[in-house]
């Protein structure tokens, strides 16, 4: 996955909801969210790249 998002891009946003303290969980897309980490962490991406997401009201 961390391969497809390098050479494509992130096609589908993550889907998250606010939690306490300011914060936010993702509920959809953690596979997504762990190949971007990757990314980061390989120096593909900055670690401050901007993701697209979808925020669900709960």
């Amino acid at each position: 996955m961390a391969a497809s998002i390098a050479a494509h891009g992130l096609i589908n946003p993550l889907t998250i909801c606010s939690a306490p303290k300011g914060k936010f969980v993702v509920v959809a897309g953690q596979r997504r969210l762990l190949a971007l980490k990757k990314l980061a962490k390989d120096g593909a991406i900055p670690k401050t790249h901007r993701v697209a997401c979808t925020m669900r009201d709960d």
